[in-house]
């Protein structure tokens, strides 16, 4: 994970030698358009991250292209059982490769753009146990279903711009996807404290975010040394980690060798449920 994380900030850090970086987030407001709404997809929030390279045409226009991170909740309901606190949520989260024309007006720089990525839909269910389950279990989380489809849309906004590298940021963004995704309709939920009942919909995702963040960027001239740095500082943090994991490599094997062993002989328990609602773990 560490290595992942090094080797993404360094291609960052060369990119915006070809450009400036700028990085932004914030939270958004989302609320499901046309057929997805009829469908009864619940309005929810999140939020969202993006990194980006800007780069200048004239003195009035600029071009900025990049990936960003949305994180949304769509519809939630939490229910007392005698099993513990009970919990159905809709969630989302979408990644996607974006490219936007920005105009500089004064302290305003307008922007509009489109996208394309991955969306996944999915709705998951979590249970905090009042006593503790067989092998020690005290909760349990899982997806109940979920997708991931090709997304497309639009974003359009504009950035305010408060000092030379800091500004806030408010748009308004359109996700579609054409596959159908399956999500529980809170607005059918019901509890009558025995049973547990909801409608479960198919429907293609269509949804409009409104955004408000705030956005950093770097100059590109600052990079070059700040990068040096940073790779010389990864190199030996690398060679490291190596030589730590080849005196390792024996007593991780034996521990996984021993851990698989353990899961051979031991099933996971499942959750037991009586039409939609939970009554056992075993």
């Amino acid at each position: 994970m560490k290595t992942t994380i090094l080797s993404l900030f360094s291609i960052f850090l060369v990119t915006s030698t070809f450009g400036q970086l700028k990085i932004s987030l914030g939270g958004f407001f989302s609320t499901p358009l046309e057929q997805f709404h009829i469908d009864d997809y619940s309005d929810g929030g999140g939020f969202d991250l993006g990194f980006s390279i800007a780069k200048s045409i004239d003195s009035t226009y600029s071009v900025e292209g990049g990936v960003g991170f949305e994180w949304g909740l769509n519809g939630f309901e939490s229910t007392e059982l005698s099993l513990g606190d009970y919990d159905l949520k809709n969630n989302f989260f979408n990644w996607k490769v974006k490219l936007n024309l920005v105009k500089r007006i004064g302290n305003l720089s307008p922007y509009i753009g489109g996208h394309i990525g991955i969306g996944k839909y999915y709705t998951s269910e979590y249970i905090s146990f009042n006593n503790l389950q067989e092998d020690g279990y005290n909760y349990y989380d899982n997806e109940m279903y979920q997708a991931q489809n090709f997304q497309r849309g639009i974003q359009l906004g504009t950035y305010i711009h408060l000092s030379k590298h800091f500004m806030l940021d408010f748009g308004v963004t359109i996700n579609k996807t054409d596959t159908k995704v399956k999500y529980i309709d809170f607005a059918s939920f019901s509890y009558d404290g025995s049973e547990i009942d909801y409608n479960e919909i198919n429907s293609s995702p269509f949804m409009l975010l409104f955004h408000v963040g705030i956005a950093f960027t770097f100059p590109a001239s600052n990079t070059n040394s700040s990068y040096s740095n940073y790779s010389n500082s990864s190199y030996q943090s690398s060679n490291t980690n190596t030589s730590c994991s080849k005196t390792k490599t024996k007593t991780s094997s034996t521990s996984q060798a021993s851990s698989n062993d353990h899961y051979k002989k031991n099933k996971n328990p499942t959750l037991i449920k009586n039409g939609k609602t939970p009554v056992g773990f075993k």
